[in-house]
């Protein structure tokens, strides 16, 4: 065994023993999906920074507004949902504290209008609630509940269970209780995200797998190459973890983004390591397969990585995370394909097959016998007549080809100043999907849910 074989099976293990560790924390970091729009935004940024000092100064804008069929000023129900959002325990932490600053219902509010010792009418109650916590029928009316801090990290577990004491205490059923605000804004995000990964994430990976045994013409490579592109994916993801940020629904494209450019290399790799690798040994084709590649794929890697690090300049911090470890992914994909395909590829191809070499590698024939490696059991590498005769085609008319290439690339390049860019919430969903649904529910029953603060300062006089 050379040193070169010892060195790589040492490099193998250390990746083994390495393997349990990193896929815990990618696993981890997927459950960790956490979205907020409002969080979006960075602090330096003049209106994040002014909202801020309102909820230090006040309180959060992080609300739940809740609203049904039949819910009226005039339900006494309401009276029995709002205990139950205050008392009951499963609205408190371990330690017994609240997760809400305040539940508050449109029907409380007007009753204390009503009482002693504000005394107004009905009608100029419903005339001042109008809009906000009571409709424009003079009738329909919410549930605002606003959640601190304890109850934000727990939002994913708290909103089911407020939509279950709603069921239970006003008897309608689940799909009729319309929820909205920040907290819905973010929680839905999380679940569409989450939703959307477990969806696509084996299709994707199945397509991918095909498309490798397609191109490579043999299985075994094709599993070669998709298990290492699985490993670039979790030691990125590890990287998330262990820097302690949250999966966010840009990073959720992180995964497959890794995968299909790790699997992209990687079949260059394998195809180079087959065709040097009928003349020459498994290891000298290893080692011909690494200084014949390493500098396109760091050229292409460089490029790939300045084009991603240029979101680092976004002031969205989604944007801005995607930008720094779809980067990372890039540079690991690179590094594991150019040490991994030529070392496993020389460790089950120790000798040349036994083919009529090309001009080219006529001096580095070995002397020896030659015999057929265990890997090989497709048959000899060729060249597929269809790529050969496209290969053939652009090489003759290379000229015009460059031309339309950058014809087309000018011609898509004038719709960018047309791009914008939006965080709301209507821009992110379809105008079918629940949130909207409910949103649009709110709006037409109750009032505005577009939340505007305005804060009036007044002098010492």
């Amino acid at each position: 065994m050379t040193i070169h074989r010892k060195r790589f099976l040492l490099l193998a293990a250390y990746a083994l023993i390495a393997l349990p560790f990193v896929a815990f924390s990618a696993v981890r970091v997927l459950r960790s999906n956490s979205n907020s729009p409002l969080d979006w935004m960075p602090e330096s940024m003049p209106a994040k920074r002014t909202y801020s000092e309102f909820t230090k100064q006040f309180e959060s804008g992080d609300v739940v507004v809740v609203s049904w069929p039949g819910c009226t000023i005039d339900e006494p129900k309401l009276d029995r949902i709002t205990r139950s959002l205050r008392r009951s325990r499963v609205f408190h932490d371990e330690h017994d504290a609240w997760c809400f600053d305040r539940v508050v219902s449109g029907r409380e509010v007007a009753e204390s209008l009503m009482a002693e010792p504000v005394n107004l009418p009905r009608e100029k109650v419903v005339q001042r609630l109008r809009g906000s916590l009571i409709g424009a029928d003079g009738e329909t009316t919410c549930l605002v509940i606003a959640f601190n801090s304890t109850g934000l990290k727990r939002r994913g577990e708290l909103v089911p269970y407020i939509r279950a004491a709603v069921t239970k205490f006003a008897d309608v059923p689940a799909v009729d209780v319309h929820l909205a605000g920040p907290v819905i804004d973010g929680l839905s995000v999380d679940e569409a995200s989450q939703r959307t990964m477990d969806t696509y994430a084996a299709p994707s990976a199945i397509v991918t797998l095909i498309v490798a045994c397609i191109c490579l013409r043999s299985i075994r490579s094709a599993l070669l190459v998709f298990g290492l592109s699985v490993f670039c994916q979790l030691i990125t993801l590890a990287c998330v973890d262990y820097a302690g940020e949250p999966m966010n629904a840009l990073l959720i494209v992180l995964p497959p983004l890794v995968q299909v450019i790790m699997v992209a290399g990687s079949i260059h790799l394998v195809n180079y390591f087959k065709e040097i690798n009928t003349h020459v040994s498994g290891e000298e084709a290893g080692r011909q397969v690494l200084a014949m590649a390493w500098m396109p794929c760091f050229m292409s890697a460089a490029t790939s990585i300045i084009g991603l690090a240029s979101l680092l300049v976004s002031p969205m911090l989604p944007i801005r995370s995607f930008g720094l470890y779809s980067s990372i992914g890039v540079l690991v994909s690179v590094a594991v394909s150019l040490t991994f395909i030529p070392g496993v590829m020389s460790l089950f191809n120790r000798r040349a097959r036994s083919v009529s070499p090309p001009m080219e590698f006529a001096n580095s024939i070995p002397t020896e016998g030659v015999t057929s490696p265990a890997w090989h059991d497709e048959g000899d590498f060729a060249p597929h007549p269809f790529w050969d005769g496209l290969s053939r085609i652009v090489e003759r008319w290379h000229r015009p080809f460059i031309a339309a290439c950058v014809i087309a690339m000018i011609a898509c390049g004038l719709g960018l100043p047309n791009l914008k860019t939006s965080i709301r919430i209507e821009t992110l969903f379809g105008s079918e999907s629940r949130i909207m649904t409910d949103y649009r529910w709110l709006e037409e029953n109750v009032g505005p849910r577009v939340p505007i603060e305005v804060l009036v300062r007044f002098d010492s006089e």
